[in-house]
């Protein structure tokens, strides 16, 4: 089984979920406050105002509270999947990293005998389509053959490039000349991938196997490089 180095994975996360709860709550009491106000003051108009805007206010946080939710859920599951890598494999989920101006935020870093792997992990759902070059793509989501919901989503290829640019610059800086792989894994289920990633490392959910297929294609080669001493660079510089 693979060594899981941080392994509360969804503590970061789970920081930004209970924030957004917390407020939701501190809108409701400040909404009630100015409601009780205006009732004092006989401000019906303002009153009315004032409980329009936490109910629009209260949907936005309640629905950003529920994306960050469903993508912990999904990273939870997909690091459950990748433990069972062998054991001189070493991920490192949920890791903010910074150099000079530049951070990146990273799902996983993988690392393998022979490479680093950067995982961006994907929890969306209906059809995502583009083109691979692109810096957005489309998310559709269709029911009965018909789309009720479409926005854009950023290309994750693009994401995780430049994450492995932010960790080339760090371990440059080392004498660290290693190869480091960008991967993205869309891990719900209901996605439906149409984008032409060509040689990309890009899976979908039922591509699992070939997933894992790539990262064990390292684990017959020798050590390349000390993963304590970059582990240790990585984390020097993390957020």
């Amino acid at each position: 089984m693979a060594k899981i180095i941080k392994k509360n994975l969804i503590n970061s996360v789970a920081e930004q979920y209970y924030r957004l709860c917390f407020y939701k709550v501190l809108s409701v009491i400040i909404c009630c406050a100015l409601v009780g106000l205006s009732v004092a003051y006989k401000q019906v108009a303002f009153g009315a105002v004032v409980i329009v805007a936490e109910l629009v206010l209260f949907l936005l946080i309640g629905r950003k509270a529920s994306i960050i939710k469903a993508g912990a859920k999904g990273e939870q599951e997909t690091l459950n999947f990748l433990k069972q890598l062998p054991a001189k494999y070493q991920i490192m989920p949920d890791i903010t990293i910074h150099w000079q101006s530049h951070q990146a935020q990273i799902d996983y870093l993988i690392f393998t005998p022979g490479r680093v792997f950067v995982l961006e992990c994907k929890n969306v759902s209906g059809v995502i389509s583009g083109l691979a070059q692109d810096q957005t793509l489309q998310q559709s989501k269709i029911r009965d053959g018909r789309c009720y919901e479409q926005k854009s989503l950023y290309n994750p290829l693009k994401q995780v490039e430049g994450h492995c640019r932010v960790l080339h610059q760090i371990l440059d800086t080392y004498r660290f000349n290693l190869e480091i792989v960008p991967a993205v894994f869309f891990c719900n289920p209901n996605a439906e991938l149409r984008v032409n990633y060509g040689s990309a490392h890009v899976f979908s959910s039922n591509q699992r196997a070939q997933l894992i297929r790539l990262l064990l294609s390292d684990q017959n080669r020798s050590q390349t490089y000390p993963v304590k001493e970059v582990i240790g660079i990585i984390t020097k510089n993390k957020k």
